[in-house]
């Protein structure tokens, strides 16, 4: 079964991210939060480890750039791929 995630993107101290997220639908919530190290690990996670299309993850670098936190609305994970990428119950 597919989860539609909102993925929000938050910049930490010392050019690192958080990234969080959230579902949405019956039995939604909270996501754990997965910390990285700087810009290139982050992009390596949106668009390597959850599939997010390129654009979508140079548009949310770009926002996160300018100051301020990012989302990206509606990517869909299975439950294996949330709990496998440290966002979900370990």
């Amino acid at each position: 079964m597919l989860h539609d995630v909102t993925v929000h993107i938050t910049p930490n101290a010392n050019a690192s991210y958080f990234v969080s997220g959230s579902t949405t639908g019956r039995g939604g919530g909270a996501l754990n939060r997965r910390d990285l190290a700087d810009t290139e690990a982050l992009r390596r996670f949106l668009s390597g480890d959850l599939g997010i299309h390129t654009h979508e993850v140079d548009a949310a670098v770009e926002a996160l750039r300018r100051g301020g936190t990012h989302s990206i609305p509606h990517v869909m994970l299975t439950a294996e791929q949330i709990k496998a990428h440290g966002l979900g119950p370990n």
